[in-house]
């Protein structure tokens, strides 16, 4: 690693960060090599958090970081895990699109180039609520409670088949009463 000092133009230098203006210090770290690919590694194998609940996670990695041996880099930590990067992990095939994401922000130098971690939930309803929001939700029902999903089968696949063709309006709740 080099350190510069000194007055510089404004600009960016390939494969470095901006250029420092007069005294300021800038780490520099050669590039032997262009790597222009990111590296996003397989899935990690569980971790348990201080509650002891395990999470799987996926690690991105970014452009040069196997060649910059010496540069640190900073972490971002990303929920939902399994929509960042692959269409077979990701909410019906859509991904977040994060490497892409990542990567263009740090060519605009609008971000320092990071490594990304990935935590994939167990059961995200559980996990990204407060506790006490089913009670909640149950209480905002007529009939104070929340519906098992057997109740509702019925009246969805009926609205959703043909059957219900010459059924209209704008909203037709299918709720157990949630009032509006």
């Amino acid at each position: 690693m080099a350190r510069w000092w000194g007055r510089a133009r404004q600009g960016t230098a390939k494969g470095g960060r901006r250029h420092p203006t007069s005294g300021a210090r800038l780490d520099v770290y050669p590039f032997f090599r262009e790597d222009t690919r990111c590296s996003v590694c397989e899935l990690m194998r569980p971790l348990a958090s201080p509650s002891g609940v395990e999470h799987r996670f996926r690690v991105f990695l970014p452009p040069g970081y196997h060649e910059n041996t010496l540069k640190r880099y900073p972490v971002l930590y990303m929920h939902d895990g399994h929509n960042l990067f692959f269409k077979e992990e990701a909410f019906v095939g859509n991904t977040w699109r994060t490497d892409e994401v990542l990567n263009t922000l740090d060519k605009m130098n609008a971000i320092e180039e990071v490594i990304a971690i990935g935590i994939f939930p167990n059961d995200r309803t559980t996990e990204y609520t407060m506790p006490g929001y089913e009670d909640q939700l149950a209480d905002g029902t007529l009939q104070k409670r929340v519906a098992d999903p057997r109740e509702i089968v019925g009246p969805v696949l009926y609205l959703a088949s043909d059957a219900s063709s010459f059924v209209t309006g704008d909203d037709i709740s299918v709720s157990g009463g949630m009032p509006k």
